[in-house]
């Protein structure tokens, strides 16, 4: 026999039904971790648990209140639990399942709760006095669509109490007007398409890898070599950078030495120019035919 929600379960707002599918999921995995709580017949408080079950097949388990107080059951478990709920939200919630408490009739023998002040349910809600008030405008003289806008957060509680002191023939065009001029929040920006070049850079990530085992190697092998190794190692390059520190020399002399040679035969070359009277070199060996 499937159970019905108890009229002060309702008071709180259902959860989205992407949650309710990843809860069922998670009872389909780990099992119900929290009984179903039943008053005068119907589901006091885990409702959303209980249709998480109907979904994942799995036959909810159920415990019976015996307290005095189910609103401040209701209250407690939901307000700690739902995270996702605002400030408006529960002060409105708070208002509802107290003035059901209030004016509803219970069955012979059934608990009674007090009254609550405003400051009670300001502490139950967790909220300023302000915002309860506020919410008890909206709960004593709001038409429903008014009430549900606020538990669905599509209204403001502060805007819905304005509202909710118009006419109720007005109420549901003001309630519009009110939609109307809520800032939309901007758009979560879509995932970035692949680009192009999206196999260079995988190709550029796996030659970074092999890369990385190669220093990997590199560095076991220098730490298995014994002092021995590495002195003899080091010996070798000393000898090496000598040669090739006098080769350099080397190649400095020389070629000082043929800028030398250079600078004289330019020196002699103008000198037999000026003996044999010739501008160019050229002509230096036609001169000496004809001299």
């Amino acid at each position: 026999m499937k159970l019905e929600q108890h009229e002060l379960s309702a008071k709180f707002s259902r959860m989205s039904p992407e949650a309710i599918e990843a809860m069922a999921e998670d009872i389909k995995q780990n099992g119900l971790q929290h009984s179903i709580l039943l008053y005068e017949g119907k589901v006091l408080d885990g409702w959303n648990r209980y249709e998480a079950c109907l979904k994942a097949g799995v036959n909810p388990r159920t415990t019976i209140f015996r307290g005095t107080d189910p609103a401040a059951i209701v209250i407690s478990e939901n307000i700690h639990r739902r995270h996702d709920l605002t400030p408006g939200q529960r002060a409105l919630m708070v208002v509802e399942i107290r003035s059901w408490a209030k004016t509803g009739k219970p069955a012979k023998g059934a608990a009674v709760a007090p009254l609550a002040t405003v400051a009670t349910m300001a502490e139950e809600a967790g909220t300023g006095e302000r915002l309860v008030q506020q919410a008890k405008v909206v709960s004593a003289n709001g038409i429903p669509a008014l009430k549900e806008a606020v538990k669905k957060e599509e209204i403001a509680i502060e805007k819905a109490a304005a509202v909710a002191k118009k006419p109720k023939r007005e109420q549901a065009k003001a309630l519009k007007e009110a939609k109307e001029k809520k800032p939309k929040l901007p758009k979560k920006p879509s995932a970035a398409k692949p680009k192009q070049d999206d196999g260079r850079v995988k190709e550029l990530l796996a030659q970074s890898d092999e890369d990385a085992k190669r220093i990997a190697a590199l560095e076991a092998v220098v730490k298995s070599l014994k002092q021995s190794d590495k002195d003899a190692e080091i010996e070798k390059l000393h000898k090496k950078y000598a040669q090739l520190e006098g080769r350099l020399q080397q190649c400095m002399t020389t070629q000082n030495e043929a800028k030398k040679d250079a600078t004289y035969a330019k020196g002699m070359l103008a000198k037999v120019r000026a003996a044999l009277k010739v501008k160019k070199d050229s002509d230096i060996l036609e001169a000496i035919r004809n001299g």
